[in-house]
């Protein structure tokens, strides 16, 4: 749940920056996605977000949270495709690594998982939350 929180902040800050309160295109999808993430009503989040990355096929941070909504929702392969996607746009994407490494936990396949915490300490060398969230994880799956 405090994931969530984080998440919804950042993307609701993110999208206050881009103008004068005005959502456009994949940044108003993205916030009403949020939302829905966070009240729980992810097929909902995948709906629009399928349609966010219609519209912007190029934004990481729609990709990623189309992964997030659909590994919530039970669709992994959906969740797969939509991570990779991400990271192919921005590999250095923090959320995209944590949430992958969660579905690679999710698949049995903890060496995937341990090669995102490996790549968030190169990014964190300072810490950041989606490491300490990543390291969390794996400690629990073990």
């Amino acid at each position: 749940m405090k994931q969530l929180i984080i998440m919804f902040t950042l993307l609701c800050s993110s999208s206050i920056a881009i103008g004068a309160g005005t959502l456009y295109g994949a940044d108003k999808e993205l916030k009403s996605a949020s939302k829905m993430i966070y009240k729980g009503q992810y097929k909902q989040a995948v709906h629009i977000l399928k349609e966010a990355v219609d519209s912007e096929p190029d934004n990481a941070d729609a990709w990623n949270l189309l992964g997030y909504a659909s590994r919530k929702q039970g669709n992994l392969e959906m969740s797969a495709d939509a991570y990779n996607k991400a990271l192919s746009i921005d590999p250095d994407h923090k959320d995209a690594l944590e949430y992958q490494g969660e579905l690679f936990l999710m698949l049995g396949d903890k060496a995937a998982a341990q090669r995102n915490l490996d790549k968030l300490n190169a990014l964190c060398p300072e810490g950041c939350e989606q490491l300490e969230q990543l390291s969390m994880a794996i400690a629990d799956w073990e």
